[in-house]
């Protein structure tokens, strides 16, 4: 096996690391942008879910005696309610429940995982602002550029 050299391998690997560093950086905007939208589109199914249903009470409301009792009722109204509207109401609320769900769903997109996704953001620009290292003293910078003999333990077994 020949002598491996950890300056050999890293030798000019700041372009290609930078490089991947802002390829990242770009996937995570795109991901970020998806789940932003994502966000946005279950906020906005939730608002009118929940409009449906105040719509779905409100007439509800205005046609529960009739369906129950009829235009003249004999037996006093809310004694007796239709299965249809027990059936109905079950719906509305349900639906209604699935708009407060989708809501909190969009809530926990921006809290968790959007924001996770601008903490990876910013650490990942920090490291692409961080330059290689190049010593000051220039008898350092003749050393870095000297390859070291650099024996694995097996080699020292032979």
């Amino acid at each position: 096996m020949d002598n491996i050299s950890i300056g050999d391998e890293l030798k000019d690997g700041f372009k290609p690391t930078d490089a991947w560093i802002k390829a990242g950086l770009n996937w995570l905007t795109d991901i970020e942008v998806f789940y932003k939208e994502r966000a946005s589109i279950e906020r906005e199914y939730s608002e009118k879910l929940k409009n449906l249903c105040a719509k779905g009470f409100e007439k509800r409301a205005k046609v529960s005696t009739l369906l129950s009792v009829g235009e003249n009722p004999t037996v006093t109204p809310g004694s007796l309610e239709s299965a249809t509207l027990v059936g109905w109401n079950e719906i509305l609320t349900q639906t209604e429940n699935i708009s407060k769900e989708r809501a909190n769903f969009a809530s926990l997109l921006d809290s968790q995982v959007i924001h996770s996704i601008t903490d990876m953001q910013t650490k990942k620009t920090t490291m692409q602002h961080v330059k290689p290292w190049r010593p000051k003293d220039p008898n350092l910078r003749r050393a870095a550029l000297i390859k070291p003999n650099i024996n694995t333990p097996r080699d020292n077994m032979r």
